[in-house]
């Protein structure tokens, strides 16, 4: 009586239990069918257990896949159904060629040229061989003018003032000239014959206002500051700018 009690008890336990495992057992099931499937299509050369299908258009019947005409009346299929292995999946090819970001703009190649800064003492060295050889037909007027051979003679340290301007401005002119060659030339010894040549415009200026100042003391000296001038803005600009740098490099 106590153990038939006992199993009663213990059977609607199994049962819940049989019920929750259903839907486990189920899919366990549909997953053996499905592998036995597989195996079955592998076994007789298919490529997969579910195959396009299509009806014949004379007698209604299914046409398998990859079959060239009906099996059951014998009509030809217009155009056979593709398979997995005839028509693969077209991919667009892969390009070998490397992609290289192109930045919107470059500093370095901004910077190369005439541009900048730098157009102002190109526009002076442009004007500078036209003012020296001005000075150079003045000095040597006076020097040979007959209307001054009077004044000359009477102070002949003036003529050699005159004379040693002359010298100063066929220097400079030559200087000049040069220096506008390898500045369109792109020379990379421009930069440093450009330096020389502010320097020694300025030393050469400071000198002939010093030796004029004895015979005109009320001389101005405008032509001294604008070489000095000049000389602190243009010698640091072309000593380490890198617009000059980039641009004079033949």
């Amino acid at each position: 009586m106590r153990r038939s009690n006992r199993a009663s008890s213990i059977r609607p336990a199994l049962q819940s239990g049989k019920t929750l495992l259903e839907p486990f057992a189920a899919a366990a099931q549909y997953c053996f069918a499905f592998d036995k499937m597989h195996l079955s299509a592998q076994y007789l050369g298919c490529s997969s257990p579910f195959a396009m299908t299509s009806l014949c258009a004379r007698c209604a019947c299914e046409i398998a896949e990859g079959d060239e005409g009906c099996a059951h009346c014998g009509a030809a299929v217009a155009q056979p159904l593709p398979t997995a292995d005839t028509a693969p999946i077209a991919l667009p090819p892969l390009s070998t060629t490397p992609v290289l970001s192109t930045p919107m703009f470059s500093m370095e190649s901004d910077l190369i040229g005439i541009g900048g800064w730098l157009i102002l003492p190109v526009i002076g060295l442009a004007i500078s061989p036209f003012l020296f050889l001005h000075g150079v037909y003045t000095d040597l007027r006076i020097l040979f003018g007959s209307q001054f051979q009077t004044a000359l003679a009477t102070r002949p340290a003036l003529a050699g003032l005159i004379l040693f301007e002359a010298i100063n401005n066929t220097i400079l002119f030559a200087a000049t000239i040069c220096l506008n060659i390898l500045l369109y030339r792109k020379k990379r010894a421009f930069p440093t014959y450009m330096t020389i040549y502010l320097g020694a415009q300025f030393v050469l200026g400071l000198v002939d206002h010093l030796a004029a100042v004895r015979f005109n003391p009320d001389s101005e000296w405008t032509a001294v500051a604008r070489g000095f001038f000049a000389a602190i803005i243009w010698i640091p600009y072309f000593l380490r700018s890198r617009r000059v740098e980039v641009t004079f490099v033949h």
